[in-house]
């Protein structure tokens, strides 16, 4: 059962964590890989990519990096890619559980952003 389509965007922290879920790697504008941006550019690239779902009339999906707790994102994504824990409030507050993931030793939720 494929739950994300090509008309959805993932937001994650590594991208080959989406293939198994989704199949394939997304296209380059279906995903936004985190740790790929920094504080300037991390915020402005979740908010297109938001865009571009809802004018394809898709969804926007969160793979493993809502799972984070504060400790855990301050010391990569906050300390060294400036990108601040409560940039992604909003979407945290919004989304809900879709599904759980276990690839390897990792456990992945995927969640999806409802407004």
């Amino acid at each position: 059962m494929q739950i994300v389509t090509p008309n959805d965007g993932v937001v994650t922290d590594f991208r080959q964590n989406i293939i198994p879920i989704c199949g394939a790697t997304p296209a380059v504008d279906n995903a936004v890989v985190l740790p790929a941006l920094n504080s300037t550019t991390g915020g402005p690239a979740v908010t297109a990519l938001l865009e571009k779902s809802q004018q394809r009339h898709g969804k926007l999906y969160f793979l493993g990096i809502l799972d984070e707790n504060e400790a855990s994102w301050n010391s990569f994504l906050g300390s060294r890619l400036g990108i601040p824990y409560g940039s992604l409030d909003v979407y945290r507050a919004h989304s809900r559980v879709v599904r759980q993931f276990r690839i390897d030793d990792i456990s992945l939720t995927l969640r999806v952003y409802e407004e």
